[in-house]
Parts: structure tokens; C-alpha cells; sequence
């Protein structure tokens, strides 16, 4: 991390000098509030990259979160990028982000078909009595999988829909099934885990864990 914020800092301080300094306005002071208003960049996003890269608009003072994140996510990237070989863990950071971005590929339509096939099948198999779960489970499942749009089905499990089905049979919240049930068809689940199980191994790789045995 010690190296991408001192790429960041080159980066910046690279941009041609604007000449005198500038005066405190109301729009800078104001400006200054607001970041400092914004909740603290994790480790992997230095506050330093709050500030515009050369070639790169000055931020309003009135900037929106989403704004001063983006900035710092893109600014962060660019410095990446001029590492040339910034390392796993950042390299971890780039697959987690685009991963998000892109949330396996799938459009907004894809999305909302799947959504609404879950709740769909939430509705009817918490409406289906115990004497015909068993053979309702399967129906639900074989209805869903067949639903689901043709990039998806492909590579979906017929028994990964069973056991989604099973699932939002035992939640009551239909909102919680639906969201649960959609990341699972979606893969998003296993995104998750495997960003996870990566960002875990790579932390204790750097911090592994002390011993409570005293070697002495």
C-alpha cells in the first residue's frame, strides 16, 4: 500500500503549477467540508487520490459521494497502472472491482427475470402443503431453470436451482428470498466467496497469525 500511495503522490504531483496560489473562497472552503465530510478512503484508496490527476476537471464543491468515490477509485487505478506490477493484493483489489462492475455479466433485464422468477417460486412453494413439498420442489425447479435467461441456464446446475427453491421454501421474508435466491443463480454468491477466500490469503499472508505456543 506504502507503494501505490507514493505512486499516487508522483502521479499528482506531476500536473504543471497553476501559478499563484489560489485564494480561500466560500467554493473551496465549502469544497474542503465536504471531503472532509466523506467517510475515511479504506487502506487501499488513499485519501490522496481525492485530488484530480493531471488532465483531469477539479471536482465541484458540492460533489456527491458517489462523485468523490468515483475519483478515488479511478485516481487508485491510475496508479495501478503506472506500477506496472503493483502487486496481488491491489491486483486482488482490480478483480473485486470489476467483478462488481460488471456482476457477472448480466444485463439489468437478465436480472429482473431472475428476480422475478425467484419470488415467483417463493410465492408458490410457501403456498404448496407438506403432503406435496417434495414433488412442488421439483416443478418450481425444473419452471425456474427453465426461465432463466439462455446465458445463465447454460451454466447453471439443475440442482443449484433445487437448492435455491428448498431455500426461499424456508424463508418467510419474500425480499430476503428473492435477494438470496438471485445471487445464487447469478453466481454472485461464489463471486463473493471466492473475492473473499483471496482477500483472507492474502491479508494473513502479510499478518499471519502468531502462535500461542512461545517457542523457547
Amino acid at each position: 500500500m506504502a507503494d501505490l500511495r507514493r505512486t499516487l503522490r508522483q502521479f499528482q504531483s506531476e500536473a504543471p503549477p497553476s501559478g499563484k496560489p489560489a485564494r480561500k473562497t466560500a467554493e473551496t472552503e465549502k469544497a474542503a467540508h465536504r471531503r472532509a465530510s466523506v467517510r475515511a478512503p479504506g487502506r487501499r484508496t488513499p485519501a490522496a487520490a481525492l485530488e484530480a490527476p493531471p488532465g483531469l476537471a477539479e471536482l465541484p464543491a458540492d460533489a456527491p459521494d458517489w462523485m468523490l468515490k468515483s475519483r478515488m477509485l479511478s485516481s487508485a487505478l491510475e496508479g495501478t497502472i503506472a506500477q506496472r506490477d503493483p502487486g496481488p493484493r491491489l491486483k486482488a483489489c482490480i478483480e473485486r472491482a470489476w467483478a462488481a462492475w460488471e456482476l457477472n455479466g448480466l444485463t439489468d433485464k437478465q436480472i429482473a427475470k431472475v428476480s422475478n422468477l425467484v419470488m415467483r417460486a417463493h410465492r408458490a412453494i410457501r403456498e404448496t402443503a407438506r403432503s406435496q413439498l417434495n414433488r412442488a420442489i421439483i416443478d418450481c425447479a425444473e419452471i425456474l431453470h427453465a426461465g432463466l435467461p439462455s446465458p445463465l441456464k447454460r451454466r447453471t446446475r439443475f440442482e443449484l436451482v433445487l437448492d435455491v427453491v428448498r431455500a426461499v421454501r424456508d424463508e418467510a421474508d419474500a425480499d430476503a428470498a428473492m435477494i438470496a435466491g438471485t445471487m445464487r443463480l447469478c453466481g454472485w454468491s461464489e463471486l463473493m466467496r471466492e473475492a473473499a477466500a483471496e482477500a483472507i490469503r492474502i491479508a494473513l499472508e502479510e499478518y499471519p497469525p502468531v502462535s500461542s505456543v512461545s517457542n523457547r
